[in-house]
């Protein structure tokens, strides 16, 4: 490996970044959800987006960019008797090959996940749609801000008490 290439974690590969594309709208969610599910989660996203300064990049805009960043929201429907349904939200981008350099391919560098559990029948795909955007606007401050307090949530987090 390159001397000047070093390891990362996930939350470092947000460092940097000028915005991240998005159109969520597409994104099915379970069956019996009232509401439209995709145009909800992008209307909350740009509504944390706004809120936090996080750049919401055009499709053109972030293919400009180093890396592409795009983010996608995915809702995995229950398996009987193996797992509950979840929502996760994943940031792609494309990075190079450490072997070689010349190779240059698309993956998953940050992701959050949440779903219901048999101990929380209170929370609901919308909740954990919600969880997920805003796990990446805390992440994306904290790699990006990292001598500023963590972001206030409570404003937007439904799944924790109010004051």
């Amino acid at each position: 490996m390159p001397s000047q290439m070093e390891p990362v974690e996930r939350i470092d590969t947000l460092r940097g970044l000028n915005g991240v594309y998005a159109d969520l709208r597409g994104t099915r969610g379970p069956a019996a959800f009232k509401g439209r599910f995709g145009a909800d989660a992008q209307t909350f996203l740009e509504k944390v987006f706004a809120r936090y300064g996080i750049p919401l990049l055009t499709k053109e805009e972030a293919s400009a960019l180093p890396g592409n960043p795009t983010l996608v929201l995915r809702f995995s429907v229950e398996v009987n008797g193996c797992r509950p349904w979840s929502v996760t939200l994943s940031l792609n981008q494309r990075v190079l090959l450490a072997r070689d350099l010349t190779k240059m391919f698309e993956t998953t560098t940050w992701s959050a996940r949440a779903g219901q559990l048999e101990t929380d029948v209170n929370f609901v795909e919308d909740h954990a749609m919600e969880q997920v955007i805003l796990a990446f606007a805390q992440a994306y401050h904290a790699a990006n801000y990292p001598d500023r307090p963590p972001l206030d949530i409570s404003a937007f987090d439904r799944t924790k008490p109010r004051n």
